[in-house]
């Protein structure tokens, strides 16, 4: 049968001349092409494949730029809250632990600052090789990443935004740069009340909650282009949340903007979360050493924040002159006067030329609160076996109160609890603490000295005086419940030990130094959160 189907197929007619080979031909000539076909198609995929590997390696090098960019914030806090044409500033580089007019430490590749980005790159479109970072991977572990195979890729910074209130690029341009504040000097959404003191208490700022959700609104809007070894780029945006909360770590109950105590003397701050906060700035910030066997020492390149303005509006402060407690005992705020008014904080504002404090004590009431503004020195003076207190009106020692006493201290006498006030255990006035009493020294304001003569001084406020040195003297002790921001601080013979208080200590608020400034101005240090929004951009 088989014999027979295959002499039918060979068997020759005379009308199949010539048609037999063309045919086989053809056919050949269909296997040909469709084999074509098929490697063209391999090819192609190849192609797509490697284009895809290449895009993906590029995307991964965006996110280690990223990554990087995000460390450098997090190092140079400053950074986060100005755009990235604003980092080599003077007031800005003047900020940060970097040195912003250098390669970041570990950097290396084409660009030669932090805020090279591809926009002030100067090569042409066809080499592109301009403003780039490289990674490279020690991956034979010789220490030299120079070898072949270890470059990774390459990552540049497109832009950084600081952003409060979602408008960005050119409609908003810099007009959010520095705008990051611990309190709303106006109501800008629906939180309770017209003015700052309206604010919860323990709220974010105003300005930065705009959704009243609880949360800063604030971000930093990061972009970032990654480059392949063989050529692919790919380009990322993501929003970094900026939050305040720095504070929970920063603590500043003693602040030195020189950036170094040579003379502590015996100073002990005695609350863990507490800190000696030193200015430091393009050296890498590292942690200071301990300062008198204190080791809850800092270093933070900030400036040290300004004071308040002085309104203008003589309806908002109170001109006096000299304040001295050297005849009798004085009480703030005063009786009823002409002009005895509050500033838009509801706080009752003097200003004065000099402070003497001697022989009797200057107090608060329990109630108001009160702002000194010193335009001249402040002087302290205490004498033997006597006790001058400043800022509370309850003088007796804390550590005769069962209230304020750490329960588990063996100490004679008792250590105190942790923020404890000095008239913690008082029926009637139990929310005196620091908040009640800031005392401000302006620029002219270059002296605070206390001499305690060998007796005591009791301080529950907050001092802030920039350009100020504090020199402490006489022996004895100084006890101050709040915080000191200053510009040097001299402690020669005497124990001082400085601690923070709650804003309110009868219903144990917040740490007081969170809510010291009144200023608009000041800039916190913000931590970032971990980055949202991530969108792949093509690249322009």
């Amino acid at each position: 049968m088989k014999l027979l189907l295959l002499k039918i197929l060979l068997q020759r007619r005379a009308r199949d001349e010539g048609f037999t080979l063309p045919m086989v031909i053809a056919i050949g000539l269909v296997m040909i092409l469709l084999g074509t076909i098929n490697i063209v198609k391999s090819s192609e995929e190849n192609i797509t494949a490697i284009s895809q590997n290449s895009s993906a390696d590029a995307m991964a090098v965006a996110e280690v730029g990223i990554i990087k960019y995000r460390e450098l914030l997090n190092q140079n806090r400053i950074l986060t809250v100005y755009n990235e044409d604003q980092w080599t500033s003077t007031n800005v580089a003047g900020q940060t632990c970097a040195n912003m007019a250098t390669a970041p430490t570990g950097w290396t590749g084409t660009a030669t600052l932090a805020n090279d980005t591809a926009a002030t790159a100067t090569d042409t479109a066809t080499t592109d090789n301009d403003n780039w970072w490289e990674i490279n991977e020690d991956f034979n572990g010789d220490g030299d990443t120079t070898d072949d195979g270890e470059f990774v890729g390459e990552y540049r910074l497109v832009s950084y935004e600081y952003d409060i209130d979602g408008l960005t690029g050119t409609a908003d341009s810099t007009a959010d740069n520095n705008d990051f504040d611990l309190f709303s000097d106006a109501d800008k959404d629906d939180d309770p009340g017209t003015l700052a003191s309206g604010v919860t208490v323990n709220s974010i700022t105003d300005e930065n909650d705009t959704d009243d959700d609880g949360q800063s609104d604030a971000v930093g809007i990061l972009t970032v282009q990654g480059r392949s070894p063989d050529g692919g780029i790919a380009q990322i945006e993501t929003k970094i949340p900026l939050r305040i909360n720095d504070l929970e770590n920063f603590a500043p109950v003693l602040w030195v903007e020189s950036g170094a105590i040579a003379t502590p003397g015996t100073l002990n701050i005695p609350n863990a979360d507490d800190n000696i906060v030193l200015k430091s700035s393009g050296t890498g910030c590292s942690t200071p050493a301990a300062i008198a066997g204190n080791t809850n020492v800092i270093s933070d390149p900030r400036n040290l924040p300004a004071i308040i303005s002085l309104p203008t509006d003589s309806t908002k402060k109170n001109s006096i002159g000299t304040i001295d407690t050297t005849s009798s005992k004085i009480t703030l705020p005063t009786p009823s006067v002409t002009p005895d008014n509050k500033n838009d904080q509801g706080r009752f504002l003097y200003e004065v030329s000099t402070i003497n404090v001697a022989t009797n004590n200057l107090e608060t009431d329990g109630i108001a609160k009160v702002t000194l503004y010193a335009t001249g020195n402040i002087n302290i003076t205490g004498a033997s076996g006597t006790t001058i207190t400043i800022g509370n009106s309850n003088a007796a020692n804390p550590n005769t109160k069962a209230a304020c006493v750490d329960p588990a201290s063996t100490a004679t006498p008792p250590a105190l609890l942790s923020f404890a006030n000095f008239n913690c255990a008082n029926t009637i006035s139990t929310s005196v603490s620091s908040q009640n009493l800031e005392i401000y020294g302006s620029s002219t304001t270059t002296q605070i000295d206390i001499n305690t003569n060998g007796g005591t001084v009791n301080i529950e406020s907050f001092i802030h005086a920039p350009d100020a040195t504090l020199n402490i003297s006489g022996g004895g002790t100084v006890n101050i419940n709040g915080a000191v921001w200053v510009n040097s601080f001299n402690n020669t013979s005497t124990t001082v030990n400085v601690r923070s208080d709650k804003t309110d200590t009868t219903t144990a608020a917040e740490a007081s130094y969170k809510f010291y400034t009144t200023s608009a101005t000041m800039t916190p240090r913000p931590l970032t959160s971990t980055p949202t929004d991530w969108v792949r951009e093509e690249v322009q």
